[in-house]
């Protein structure tokens, strides 16, 4: 599943959405509007990359204590996992220059943690909360919204969610 913040990386370059989704990005819907060629004749041209926040997160703008995460089973041959993290966290400093999370695509507030999304205006697509989450700002919801058994959403300004609502006691 994609994750907030998806990117796909080549071996020179790093591209990226507002969708969170590699096959939009792989499509061409990215930063540089540029399609992109997933394999060759020698395997994987791409690697599929994501960070997403983690136990260790205590708001959307702590970049660094995202998780590092790889979504495809074969490596390209270039493949660098530092490289690979480094190139990816840098993108995601790229997609928010002023370091505001404004707005995602897909997000996920991992169990046992306690997250602010102090700027978070709108997810485009679906919202999973499974702690503590607190989203002041936070208009609407893309995709639907699934609150889990444990999990708390505090977002006062929620006025829209397009998708189905799932809220488990």
């Amino acid at each position: 599943m994609c994750n907030f913040f998806s990117a796909v990386l080549t071996k020179d370059e790093v591209f990226w959405g507002d969708s969170d989704s590699h096959e939009k990005i792989i499509q061409g819907e990215n930063q540089k509007n540029q399609p992109l060629h997933a394999d060759g004749s020698r395997g994987p041209n791409i690697l599929r990359t994501e960070l997403r926040p983690s136990v260790r997160t205590s708001c959307l703008e702590d970049f660094d204590s995202y998780d590092f995460l790889i979504d495809q089973d074969v490596m390209p041959f270039w493949y660098d996992e530092a490289d690979a993290d480094a190139r990816t966290r840098t993108a995601l400093k790229e997609r928010f220059p002023n370091g505001k999370v404004d707005h995602v695509g897909t997000l996920a507030i991992p169990e046992n943690s306690k997250i602010k999304g102090k700027w978070l205006t709108s997810v485009g697509g679906p919202l999973y909360v499974q702690a503590d989450f607190q989203a002041p700002v936070l208009t609407s919801v893309g995709g639907y919204l699934y609150v889990r058994a444990g999990g708390k959403l505090n977002a006062p300004e929620l006025k829209k969610v397009n998708g189905r609502k799932w809220v488990k006691p």
